[in-house]
């Protein structure tokens, strides 16, 4: 699994798809049939790749056999394992597509996501690779949001960077494995600059989605709770390793993630109703100079 973080990390850096196709069918076991088969869709034609996205998780969720699928109720609901893998299939390929595609593509993904109870919801979600994809997942459904605690126990039983390396076989994905170590709290100097030396790629991508969910979630809080949206993204920048903040802001400034723009509740004892984050209207100031007296939220 260390090879595995390694050869992502290759993979996430060159973005090469026959590359990738090679070999996820010894990172999948139950789903490996069908990932490799989505994997090569993808290369041959990524248009079709996206609209057969429900077909090919359907065919993982029928694993036991045609059907098979009817009885994830008395499971709790479809197994992350292998569902979870075919979505990071997608994942690996959404960097790649045109806007219009991913657009597309998270759709069909949420499509399947949103039919789950959120505690399964979440294990599909922890087990994806690709930042961009899950990124785009929160920015729209914060529900299933997972955390990364896992990833801080290991980081605070393995503090130096030599004791971390050899366990990174335990990580189930790379993009939370990086989150984790992204957040001073969490991760000591040694390790961070050990991990941005070794996975550059991962680390960009991280960035962006942090840019992302730092942006959409302080324009809920200006909706839910009048917090100014420049505040909500300084506050929430001292959670991040100042040496990311450049990479942070100008992903800010790129926007480039997708937001279905879907109503964000703001519900009271009182009062209920919605508001959509495009009502805001007003852009965040190029220049974030978070100061220290800043609330830390």
């Amino acid at each position: 699994m260390v090879e595995k973080i390694i050869r992502i990390e290759e993979l996430m850096a060159k973005r090469d798809a026959n590359q990738f196709v090679g070999t996820i069918g010894s990172w999948y076991e139950n789903a490996a049939c069908a990932s490799t088969e989505l994997g090569q869709l993808f290369i041959n034609n990524p248009t079709m790749a996206v609209e057969k996205i429900p077909d090919f998780i359907m065919k993982v969720r029928d694993s036991a056999g045609e059907g098979s699928h009817a009885y994830e109720a008395l499971t709790g609901g479809a197994n992350p394992d292998w569902t979870g893998r075919m979505i990071d299939v997608v994942g690996e390929f959404y960097p790649t597509l045109s806007r219009s595609l991913r657009v597309k593509a998270l759709k069909h993904t949420l499509g399947f996501i949103d039919l789950q109870n959120y505690m399964v919801a979440q294990d599909n979600v922890r087990l994806i690779n690709e930042p961009a994809l899950v990124r785009d997942i929160l920015v729209n459904r914060s529900l299933y949001w997972c955390g990364c605690s896992k990833y801080v126990d290991l980081l605070e039983q393995n503090p130096e960077w030599t004791d971390l390396y050899p366990k990174l076989e335990k990580i189930a994905s790379a993009f939370w494995m990086a989150f984790a170590v992204s957040q001073p709290k969490c991760s000591s100097e040694d390790i961070r600059n050990n991990f941005y030396a070794m996975f550059p790629t991962l680390i960009k991508g991280t960035q962006n989605a942090i840019a992302g969910l730092t942006y959409v979630r302080a324009q809920d809080d200006f909706l839910t709770k009048g917090i100014p949206v420049a505040q909500g993204v300084e506050s929430r920048l001292f959670r991040y390793d100042r040496a990311l903040w450049d990479g942070i802001k100008a992903g800010i400034k790129a926007k480039d993630w997708i937001d279905l723009d879907e109503p964000v509740y703001m519900g009271s004892d009182t009062d209920t109703h919605w508001a959509y984050r495009s009502s805001i209207g007003k852009p965040l100031p190029e220049t974030i100079q978070p100061s220290e007296n800043t609330l830390r939220m």
